[in-house]
């Protein structure tokens, strides 16, 4: 499961990149767009370290071997949420 879902992961961005950026470009007037990506950026590179300090706690207090599947289920459920969201059907 946690090779599965580390390759997924990693597949993930260079995948979905693409197309959010293009969608952005598409929806967003060009006078906005620096400040959207400006924005998407902070919130994902500054969740990260969130994300690792949480990753960090829970690894503490349960254990490497409870916390990697925890963590494998967070980090693909933002595949679940797209996946069943209008997105897959925007044009």
């Amino acid at each position: 499961m946690l090779i599965g879902t580390q390759l997924l992961r990693g597949a993930g961005p260079s995948i979905y990149s693409v197309h959010q950026q293009t969608f952005r470009q598409t929806l967003l007037a060009p006078e906005v767009l620096s400040r959207a990506n400006g924005s998407w950026r902070f919130l994902v590179y500054g969740m990260q370290v969130f994300g690792a300090l949480l990753g960090g706690l829970l690894g503490s207090a349960l254990g490497l071997r409870e916390t990697l599947p925890i963590s494998s289920a967070v980090m693909l459920s933002g595949v679940v949420i797209t996946y069943s969201s209008p997105l897959r059907t925007l044009q």
